[in-house]
């Protein structure tokens, strides 16, 4: 983990990998969860997915872990409801010496 992620990461979120779509039962299959450190943001914001479909965000969350996927579920410490993600962004730490 990076000197600026070590400081201003001090969150956890739950991941609940994208595993496949059961179309014969209708379901949505996920992988074990696992934790990230992280930090976050309540924005609601418009943006556009993957597929150009428009959507509005309620949550922006930082993290250095790569793990993470569009169409993996994220639940926030201290919040019952999981949330799938529907855009990854890459921010450049450079300027940071990271």
């Amino acid at each position: 983990m990076s000197e600026t992620a070590a400081w201003s990461y001090t969150n956890t979120a739950t991941i609940y990998p994208f595993a496949s779509y059961d179309s014969w039962v209708g379901e949505t299959v996920y992988g074990e969860p696992y934790e990230i450190k992280c930090t976050w943001i309540a924005e609601t914001a418009a943006h556009t997915d993957a597929s150009g479909k428009l959507f509005n965000s309620n949550f922006v969350i930082f993290t250095e872990d790569a793990r993470p996927k569009e169409l993996d579920l994220i639940q926030l410490s201290g919040y019952e409801e999981r949330r799938e993600i529907k855009l990854k962004l890459h921010w450049d730490m450079s300027f940071f010496g990271e």
